[in-house]
């Protein structure tokens, strides 16, 4: 199968998806490439600041975002060796520091709105399996297997969102740091209010550190729900 477009964007993540969505809104055609089946995939992180959040509303995405679920956060503190070293608050008007919201409710809110646009289109299950090249050797696209069957994007420009283990910067042999990290957990304080009650309770994330790096933990203290 071939297409084509202006932009083929290589990794349906938050950047890879809210580019797509920010160029086909301007008219550009884009194909967006994913190798996952769904958006409930493993993720990176769950919480925007107070410009991820500015980003959103700039754009008109925050209220499809907030209406799948999200947490404000009142308050977030930093832990080290069982005591707090650093506590940030909200800035007067402003009621909270940022919010926490589950990638997948992120990716279908920016996805939903894309897919209203007739310059987007959306290719799940899509695994990029080489670079195309043009005689005087300029790429020219990508080959990839979309479902078990093979494809070529034709396009100008390639954009490689697809993360630290990029198969576009591979294909492209780019070269790449990539230090050697250990793994700290980073824990979030939820303080639920359901039914009159409050109940709290730990969840746990994973951030790469290096071997140097202390210990830290992190709780945040979440608006009512």
């Amino acid at each position: 199968m071939l297409v084509k477009s202006d932009v083929c964007i290589v990794g349906s993540g938050p950047g890879g998806a809210l580019l797509a969505y920010l160029l086909a809104k301007q008219d550009i055609s884009v194909v967006l490439l994913e190798r996952h089946s769904e958006v409930s995939r493993e993720f990176r992180g769950e919480f925007l600041n107070d410009e991820g959040e500015g980003i959103l509303k700039k754009h008109g995405l925050f209220e499809s975002v907030e209406r799948l679920g999200l947490l404000r956060m009142e308050q977030i503190e930093y832990w080290h060796d069982g005591r707090i070293f650093k506590s940030i608050f909200p800035e007067w008007p402003v009621d909270h520091v940022g919010i926490h919201v589950p990638q997948n409710h992120l990716l279908t809110a920016i996805l939903n709105e894309a897919e209203k646009l007739d310059s987007f289109q959306l290719m799940m299950n899509t695994r990029v399996t080489g670079l195309m090249q043009n005689e005087m050797g300029r790429f020219t696209g990508v080959k990839a297997r979309n479902g078990g069957n093979d494809l070529e994007v034709q396009s100008p420009l390639i954009i490689g969102a697809d993360g630290r283990f990029s198969i576009v910067r591979k294909k492209r042999e780019y070269q790449s740091l990539l230090r050697s990290m250990a793994m700290i957990y980073c824990g979030q304080k939820f303080l639920l209010h359901r039914g009159g009650s409050l109940r709290s309770r730990w969840h746990w994330s994973m951030a790469p550190r290096l071997p140097s790096s202390p210990r830290l933990e992190v709780s945040s203290k979440l608006a009512g729900i």
